[in-house]
């Protein structure tokens, strides 16, 4: 006697997530009615979000952030990295009273904001 037992793997039910394009499907996220019986949920299509540059892969530099619009539409905004702060060449430590920004940004600064006067 051969018993085979077939399990399904996804069942089409998913959290509101960002869409990678890889055919995903459908999402569906349940909404209970104004008793909160989960017997009598009722299932309604959640809006599918894609990338909105050409970058299509979850790396760290491609962070992206779900905001939802005046309008009730959700769409996605472009997340930038976070800068390490100017250092002490003797401790290491963050310098304070100095700007957070990326090297490039220096250049721009005016000279005053770049060092502390008074350091205490």
């Amino acid at each position: 006697f051969f018993f085979f037992f077939f399990f399904q793997a996804e069942d089409g039910i998913r959290d509101a997530q960002e869409s990678r394009g890889l055919g995903d499907v459908y999402k569906r996220q349940v909404s209970t009615q104004s008793t909160g019986n989960p017997s009598s949920a009722v299932y309604s299509m959640v809006q599918r979000l894609t990338y909105r540059r050409r970058h299509s892969y979850a790396t760290k530099s491609n962070g992206v952030r779900k905001v939802k619009t005046p309008g009730g539409k959700l769409t996605l905004h472009n997340v930038a990295k976070k800068c390490a702060a100017p250092k002490c060449g003797d401790c290491h430590k963050a310098l304070q009273g100095i700007p957070v920004m990326k090297p490039y940004l220096y250049k721009r600064l005016a000279k005053n904001k770049k060092n502390v006067s008074r350091a205490y």
